[in-house]
């Protein structure tokens, strides 16, 4: 069971060709992205993260966000298998650790398929963040190599 108060919920989906490296990339990312308002006036937003407001965060592996739906049930075939993908959850974790403080990160990767998750979600929403190497190249032309793309991925970031 992992339990965190006000921070951030990181639930980590891993597709074939996903790496270590660029999970380690998502995560550095994941620390600096100001999505908290400023500590002194809150109806500045967007101006702080969640290493400034002293927010813990819970990391999920949910390998269930990589389904599609080609009929009437989902299909997992995009998707690491469980066993792949938990290297690669566990390197975004250390470098959670590594950016920040230790005791801060609760990290959780269900092997049962079966994860009960209470959220409450407090501030702007829900964010999906992604790296070049699973978006390939973004649409809007001449991005610089080694960008990371703004468009959906697999790190979803609710602020509560």
């Amino acid at each position: 069971e992992g339990r965190i108060g006000p921070g951030l919920v990181l639930t980590l989906a891993l597709v074939k060709g996903d790496t270590a490296a660029g999970a380690e990339s998502l995560a550095a990312k994941a620390l600096e992205l100001n999505l908290f308002p400023e500590l002194l006036d809150p109806d500045t937003a967007w101006q702080t993260n969640v290493v400034d407001n002293g927010g813990e965060i819970l990391v999920l592996l949910q390998q269930t966000l990589c389904a599609t739906f080609p009929k009437s049930v989902p299909s997992q075939d995009r998707a690491l298998p469980v066993a792949d993908a938990k290297p690669i959850f566990d390197a975004f974790v250390a470098k959670l650790k590594e950016g920040y403080q230790e005791e801060m990160i609760v990290a959780a990767a269900p092997e049962a398929g079966s994860v009960r998750l209470e959220l409450t979600v407090e501030g702007a929403g829900v964010f999906e963040l992604g790296t070049r190497e699973t978006l390939g190249p973004s649409p809007k032309a001449k991005a610089k190599p080694g960008a990371e793309a703004l468009e959906p991925l697999k790190a979803e970031v609710p602020i509560v």
